[in-house]
């Protein structure tokens, strides 16, 4: 199973991201955290079970970081914007042909949360079979977010 979790307050459009996450990655579940900690989260997670915290900058998804059950961060996607399932639909999305340094980030996707993705990747955008479709501006492994895993849990030190 895997847990959507926004932060406390998201905005319209934050929500609106995460259930088109849920409806995009096999066997998730968007939960509304509310006045909930993460630690409340990872208390209810099975072994194989993952966590993906959604934050925002100016109401708008900035970032996906991916736990396992013991807290720590798997893979932290940071985001330069997206374009919701109800979006595309109306819009459509234009495809360029694939350019040379594509994060081939969709592959690290697929092995942190355990399952196979139904998307493509394109000029450094996943583009989900459901029409949602995510720019990346970066990310970070696991190997690099050992040492920040206290920063992005909130957990204070001293």
């Amino acid at each position: 199973m895997i847990l959507i979790v926004s932060s406390r307050k998201p905005s319209r459009r934050t929500r609106s991201f995460c259930k088109d996450l849920r409806a995009s990655i096999p066997r998730a579940i968007y939960i509304t955290r509310g006045k909930r900690s993460l630690d409340e989260f990872f208390k209810e997670m099975d072994e194989k079970d993952r966590l993906i915290h959604v934050s925002e900058i100016k109401g708008n998804p900035s970032r996906l970081v991916i736990y396992d059950r013991e807290k720590n961060p798997l893979l932290a996607v940071f985001i330069k914007g997206v374009r919701l399932i109800r979006e595309t639909k109306r819009y459509g999305y234009a495809v360029e042909e694939e350019k040379e340094g594509s994060f081939k980030i969709l592959k690290m996707l697929s092995e942190s949360l355990l399952t196979r993705l139904k998307a493509r990747e394109v000029n450094n955008s996943i583009i989900f079979d459901t029409g949602l479709v995510i720019r990346i501006r970066g990310y970070k492994t696991r190997e690099e977010l050992e040492p920040l895993r206290d920063l992005y849990l909130g957990i204070k030190k001293g």
